[in-house]
């Protein structure tokens, strides 16, 4: 080839290299557009979002991580790889010859022909390749290499960037003064934990290094207050809670000046953390640390009852309250706490003792006898872990969640239990009667003190007053019985020591007293027996009415007794041939044999009576124990009557019975006329009974009618001495005159 073709070949090939060097210049002015776009839109986009939703820290940090990713990306792929491409001189002849399609690829082989080291192939003529190096030289001296680049489109984005490096020059001066992006810039470039400037700003109360000590299982207000400053207060605020569960939202409920907002979370039983936020304003993120409160894991009380009481110390059960103490009795507190504390007390009502403490888990506490009230008492323990209390702000220790409690009642020292009887004496006496009693006391501890109150009330009929009068007497029956808990004794009330008069009304009660020296002496009384004083008379004639009712009663059973010989001679009749009793038999059997056992209970109660008539008569001093009346009554009524009710009576039943179980015709026949005739013998002997009962009724109505007679004439000696003694008053009286 010509060296001068070879020169102007080589033009060529520095143009190329110039137009290399412009589309290196086009792509980075375009990958600067993207470069600097994205950041920018970036930034719009994290500047809405945390000035909005006001971003955590950690959203904070990831979005950052985000955008620098983001760049990275952009850069990398707009400007390192593009630029890291290398344009050969054949692509961009090509790409010329696509520009400029006159050309029919007189460029390319233009390039091959005068392109270093080239030699023409053996067989190839000169003058053919110089001639095409010639026409490809004619062809490109009017071509513009560089109007393959998008000049326009470089003009653009020289234009745009030059905008964009405007932006963020005026964004950098403006940090300078904004509030605003000195905010962004520390909060998304530096991740500071600092606030946006706000309208308001929200505090949580008990927050301490973003953290918020609440004990387990408690109901924990969170309350948000609004700080001093504020340009306006917020419409509403919400608590945002993070757990292991999710994420939750809840409105918080405002006080009436729109200052403090409160929540209460429920029974918290694990770990989370929340902040309090609205539309324009949230707290940082605050972590919840659980602790234990302190709690009673042993407890004892012990009782110590007073002395009088001469009982041993006994332990309560715990968790089996209420507890009745006495009066006096030492309560004696001692317990263990599950965790080191630092102080426990005993809560009354609205008083707290304080409580012995050592080795920092255990206590106790003596209560004397005047402390040892009926109340509920709660042991209270103080955690040594501090908690701010979120509605006072101080710092308090955390006090025993479950408070141990129990109660004490008082109990009640009893009032000795009195009973009082009297035996062989009717609601009737005359002045002179002897009253056996029986006296029976009962009491918790002991007994130290009995007596007998009596009093009397007689309204005289003549002169239309009344007399009252009392007095006391020490029963002798108690001697030697006294400092036990039971008391029982008998003894006499002799009504003669008395002034009693016939019409009066008579009454007595037993009191007792305990050892009681506490609240006492506790005093406990019998039920009054009252009794009315009547004349010998009056008394003969009330037993005289209730002889009559016994001997009417006996009458009555003397009938049922005829009545019984006859069933048991149908049932004789029934069963003689009888091997074996059929059913019939055996019911009319089994319904003799009640009816007989029955009349020995019918007795029983008559003869009671009797023996009470008797005892009544000789309290009374009405007869002598060897008088005829007592005499006749004891040996032919009382007598034999419990003789029947003891021995006859019971001996037929028996018989009566054994003939219901008897196979033997002849046993069976035998003990039935056995009965018979033991039947035949009671109605015989009850005969008698009655027949002595009717002469002894004679022979009170005499005695009685005796008695008034005497009586009357004693009442005629009166009334004789009385107008003797007025008649002799006058005689003086008119000697005076």
């Amino acid at each position: 080839m010509d060296s001068q073709l070879q020169n102007a070949a080589g033009g060529v090939e520095q143009q190329l290299g110039h137009l290399r060097n412009r589309v290196k210049t086009w792509l980075l002015a375009h990958a600067l557009v993207h470069v600097l776009a994205w950041p920018l839109g970036l930034f719009v986009a994290d500047y809405a979002l945390d000035r909005f939703f006001i971003m955590d820290r950690p959203q904070r940090l990831v979005m950052l991580l985000i955008m620098l990713g983001l760049q990275v990306r952009v850069v990398y792929k707009r400007l390192w790889r593009p630029l890291r491409v290398h344009l050969s001189d054949e692509a961009l002849c090509l790409e010329v010859e696509r520009q400029n399609e006159d050309l029919s690829e007189r460029l390319i082989s233009l390039f091959q022909f005068t392109r270093k080291g080239y030699a023409p192939a053996a067989g190839v003529s000169h003058e053919l390749v110089n001639a095409t190096v010639k026409d490809g030289l004619t062809g490109v001296e009017q071509v513009d290499f560089e109007a393959v680049l998008n000049r326009p489109g470089h003009k653009k984005n020289l234009g745009i960037s030059a905008v964009l490096i405007l932006v963020f020059v005026g964004l950098g001066i403006t940090c300078l003064s904004s509030p605003l992006l000195k905010t962004w810039v520390k909060r998304n470039l530096l991740i500071a934990d600092v606030s946006w400037p706000m309208d308001y700003h929200v505090t949580i109360a008990g927050v301490e290094k973003g953290l918020l000590t609440i004990p387990r299982g408690d109901h924990w207000p969170i309350i948000a207050h609004i700080e001093d400053g504020f340009r306006r207060l917020p419409k509403r605020l919400q608590l945002e809670v993070k757990s292991r569960s999710g994420k939750t939202l809840e409105a918080m409920d405002r006080s009436d000046d729109g200052r403090l907002y409160k929540t209460v979370m429920q029974n918290v039983q694990e770990e989370y953390t929340f902040r309090v936020s609205s539309v324009q304003a949230s707290t940082p993120w605050v972590k919840v640390r659980l602790v234990e409160r302190p709690a009673v894991s042993e407890i004892t009380l012990t009782a110590h009852p007073p002395a009088y009481a001469e009982q041993e110390p006994m332990a309560l059960p715990p968790g089996r309250g209420p507890y009745y103490l006495l009066p006096g009795t030492r309560l004696e507190i001692t317990g263990i706490a599950s965790k080191t504390v630092t102080g426990a007390g005993l809560v009354i009502g609205d008083e707290r003792m304080p409580m012995v403490l050592e080795d920092g888990s255990r206590f106790h506490l003596s209560l004397e006898p005047e402390q040892v009230i009926p109340a509920v008492y709660r042991v209270e323990l103080l955690d040594a872990v501090l908690v701010l209390n979120p509605e006072s702000l101080e710092r308090m220790p955390l006090t025993s969640a479950d408070h141990t409690h129990f109660s004490v009642r008082k109990r009640d020292d009893t009032l000795p239990r009195v009973k009082l009887r009297v035996e062989g004496i009717s609601s009737l006496v005359v002045p002179t009667a002897r009253i056996p009693y029986r006296g029976t006391i009962e009491d918790d501890f002991k007994v130290t003190d009995v007596v007998l109150d009596y009093s009397w009330r007689f309204d005289d009929p003549d002169t239309g007053t009344s007399t009252n009068r009392s007095g006391q007497v020490e029963p002798s029956g108690v001697v030697g019985l006294l400092d036990q808990s039971r008391v029982d004794f008998g003894d006499v009330l002799d009504l003669a020591t008395l002034p009693l008069s016939v019409g009066s009304s008579f009454g007595f009660v037993l009191k007792a007293r305990d050892n009681n020296v506490v609240t006492g002496p506790g005093e406990g009384r019998s039920a009054r027996i009252q009794l009315r004083v009547v004349a010998e008379s009056d008394l003969r004639d009330d037993l005289l009415r209730r002889e009559k009712e016994i001997r009417q009663a006996l009458e009555q059973l003397l009938k049922r007794q005829d009545q019984l010989i006859t069933d048991a001679q149908a049932l004789q009749v029934m069963t003689r041939d009888m091997e074996e009793l059929d059913e019939p038999a055996r019911v009319q059997a089994n319904q003799v044999q009640k009816k007989q056992k029955l009349m020995g209970s019918g007795l029983s109660p008559l003869a009671k009576r009797l023996d009470s008539i008797v005892q009544e008569i000789l309290n009374n001093g009405l007869e002598t124990l060897d008088s005829p009346l007592l005499q006749r009554l004891k040996s032919r009524v009382a007598s034999p009557m419990n003789r029947l009710i003891d021995q006859a009576i019971p001996s037929v039943a028996n018989r009566l019975d054994e003939l219901r179980i008897t196979d033997d015709r002849d046993t069976r026949n035998q003990l039935l006329l056995g009965a018979i005739r033991s039947q035949e013998t009671i109605t015989d002997e009850m005969r008698r009974i009655l027949k002595y009962l009717v002469k002894n009724e004679e022979f009170q109505q005499a005695i009685n009618l005796l008695s008034e007679i005497q009586q009357s004439q004693r009442d005629v000696r009166e009334m004789t001495e009385e107008e003797k003694r007025r008649r002799v008053e006058e005689l003086l009286e008119k000697q005076e005159k």
